[in-house]
Protein backbone atom coordinates (compact mmCIF):
# COMPACT_ATOMS: atom_id res chain seq x y z
CA UNK A 1 0.00 0.00 0.00
CA UNK A 2 1.32 3.50 -0.72
CA UNK A 3 2.61 5.58 2.15
CA UNK A 4 2.32 9.33 2.45
CA UNK A 5 4.54 11.18 4.90
CA UNK A 6 4.11 14.75 6.07
CA UNK A 7 6.72 16.51 8.17
CA UNK A 8 5.19 19.48 9.95
CA UNK A 9 6.74 21.95 12.33
CA UNK A 10 5.06 23.49 15.37
CA UNK A 11 6.50 25.65 18.13
CA UNK A 12 4.85 23.55 20.84
CA UNK A 13 2.01 21.09 21.44
CA UNK A 14 -0.50 23.88 22.03
CA UNK A 15 0.17 25.25 18.54
CA UNK A 16 -0.12 21.75 17.04
CA UNK A 17 -3.52 21.23 18.72
CA UNK A 18 -4.76 24.69 17.72
CA UNK A 19 -3.84 24.23 14.05
CA UNK A 20 -5.35 20.74 13.84
CA UNK A 21 -8.56 22.15 15.34
CA UNK A 22 -8.64 24.79 12.60
CA UNK A 23 -8.25 22.04 9.97
CA UNK A 24 -10.85 19.72 11.54
CA UNK A 25 -13.41 22.55 11.76
CA UNK A 26 -12.80 23.98 8.28
CA UNK A 27 -16.13 24.11 6.38
CA UNK A 28 -14.53 22.97 3.11
CA UNK A 29 -13.01 19.91 4.82
CA UNK A 30 -16.28 19.06 6.58
CA UNK A 31 -18.14 19.24 3.26
CA UNK A 32 -15.58 17.08 1.47
CA UNK A 33 -15.36 14.48 4.25
CA UNK A 34 -19.17 14.15 4.35
CA UNK A 35 -19.43 13.61 0.58
CA UNK A 36 -20.93 10.15 -0.12
CA UNK A 37 -18.62 9.84 -3.12
CA UNK A 38 -15.79 9.12 -0.68
CA UNK A 39 -17.79 7.05 1.83
CA UNK A 40 -17.37 3.69 0.06
CA UNK A 41 -13.90 3.04 1.46
CA UNK A 42 -11.62 4.47 4.10
CA UNK A 43 -9.28 7.07 2.66
CA UNK A 44 -6.80 6.44 5.47
CA UNK A 45 -6.29 3.02 7.00
CA UNK A 46 -3.54 3.85 9.48
CA UNK A 47 -2.15 7.01 11.03
CA UNK A 48 1.14 7.16 12.89
CA UNK A 49 1.92 10.40 14.67
CA UNK A 50 5.48 10.96 15.87
CA UNK A 51 6.47 14.07 17.77
CA UNK A 52 10.18 14.64 17.35
CA UNK A 53 12.52 17.21 18.85
CA UNK A 54 15.62 18.19 16.88
CA UNK A 55 19.06 17.83 18.39
CA UNK A 56 21.54 20.71 18.37
CA UNK A 57 23.33 19.02 15.45
CA UNK A 58 20.14 18.69 13.36
CA UNK A 59 20.08 20.42 9.99
CA UNK A 60 16.29 20.59 9.97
Amino acid sequence: MPNLTYMLSFGDLAELDAKWDVFRNDPAWKKLSANPRYAFDSIVSNITNLILSPLDCSQI
